[in-house]
């Protein structure tokens, strides 16, 4: 399906066979508030994002976006090429192309189920073989493999992520995560210059559980087209990012937290911020002046860490602090010096806003779900002790 986009009249303009088939019009005005518009919000700024890129000597795009074409939601590659007089630019003109592979491994999560016979598991592998690079049972446990042959679960000989080319548990386990969630989790994996979608289904077999993998090795011809593996890479480095972090604030979202930082087995400190007052706030200036005061307090914290240190919006108006490799001296004046930041900050369009923070902040060797609950209490502590940062060592709290 061809299109051209006219920024000035906010409309896309579509090949009259292509609006006929899905039965949708040949002009659609304000496409974003459409009811049946590939052309939604997101996609136009992921869209402009990537078109802001383009040069005349590098003029093409190629975006993965699942999208409503007519009355049906499928995946699809939107191609663009923007058009230029000499190196002043003057529109793009675009197409669709659905995106097959893509589609069959979406319909596989759609449609997966949660309880199988062991003639059922067999028969569902078999069917999967066709698609899947591998398809195996996973016991994330004893970080085994296993497959269903000659009338029973046989297991695998070796780890699970030998597959990987690891030489222990990976840290991002995606069974794991299946596994806990009694659910579905997805990621990419990269081995040494291949590419592969993962899907981990939590299944159970006679009433035992196993975590169900999918493997799908990326076919670069389809995934990379022709801008090479680099510009995938970006492309990857991009959605993570965008995928990971939250808008308001551009610290990681509580979903990077759920998805991996919890699994970190090992940090040398935690902390714990919370902003004061926030709800005073919110109350006396409205809800754009307690956007602001986050988003100033979440700029004043980043400026004051390291790119390596985990920053993340754990609630509304707290924040979490992962040190994976730092002294405790070093931790506490960061601390300090974090608060004081925050103090100095000022508003934008709201100069009389006073900020602050109160810190609790634990130091040694420990899982990171354990280390907050001790960062928690040390700053609950300091908010009773009007005290704005709380530093203990792990053997110091209970």
């Amino acid at each position: 399906m061809t299109f051209e986009y006219d920024a000035f009249k906010d409309a896309v303009y579509i090949s009259s066979q292509a609006a006929k088939d899905p039965g949708i019009d040949e002009i659609i005005y304000h496409p974003k508030n459409h009811e049946f518009s590939f052309f939604n919000k997101s996609t136009i700024k992921l869209l402009k994002d990537k078109l802001k890129e383009t040069t005349h000597l590098n003029p093409e795009v190629d975006l993965k976006i699942y999208a409503q074409v007519g009355k049906q939601k499928q995946w699809y590659h939107l191609q663009a090429s923007t058009r230029w007089n000499g190196s002043i630019y003057k529109g793009f003109v675009g197409k669709l192309v659905k995106d097959n592979n893509i589609q069959v491994i979406h319909n596989i999560q759609e449609n997966i189920s949660l309880k199988y016979t062991y003639t059922e598991i067999k028969d569902f592998i078999e069917s999967l073989k066709d698609i899947f690079t591998v398809v195996r049972l996973i016991d994330f446990q004893k970080h085994q493999s296993a497959k269903a042959e000659n009338d029973q679960i046989e297991i695998i000989e070796g780890n699970c992520y030998d597959y990987w080319k690891r030489k222990d548990v990976c840290v991002n386990c995606i069974s794991k995560q299946a596994y806990i969630k009694k659910g579905q989790a997805f990621k990419l994996e990269f081995v040494d210059y291949d590419i592969y979608a993962i899907i981990a289904q939590y299944v159970e077999v006679d009433e035992r559980p196993w975590v169900l993998e999918l493997v799908y090795k990326t076919k670069e011809d389809i995934i990379l087209g022709a801008h090479g593996k680099t510009r995938f890479l970006e492309n990857i480095v991009t959605y993570n990012k965008e995928y990971y972090t939250d808008v308001l604030t551009n610290a990681y979202s509580r979903r990077y937290y759920e998805e991996y930082v919890q699994y970190i087995n090992d940090v040398s400190a935690v902390a714990m911020i919370d902003a004061d007052n926030f709800k005073a706030i919110n109350d006396q200036y409205g809800h754009n002046a307690g956007d602001q005061a986050i988003k100033a307090v979440s700029k004043a914290i980043q400026s004051c860490i390291r790119s390596d240190d985990i920053f993340i919006r754990y609630g509304g108006d707290e924040f979490l602090l992962v040190f994976q490799d730092i002294h405790y001296d070093t931790f506490t004046t960061r601390l300090y010096q974090i608060s004081e930041c925050v103090k100095q900050t000022k508003v934008d369009d709201y100069e009389d806003l006073s900020l602050s923070i109160t810190v609790g902040g634990i130091y040694g060797n420990s899982k990171v779900d354990d280390a907050i609950k001790k960062a928690d209490k040390l700053m609950y502590e300091g908010k009773k002790s009007k005290r704005s940062v709380v530093v203990k060592k792990t053997s110091e709290v209970d």
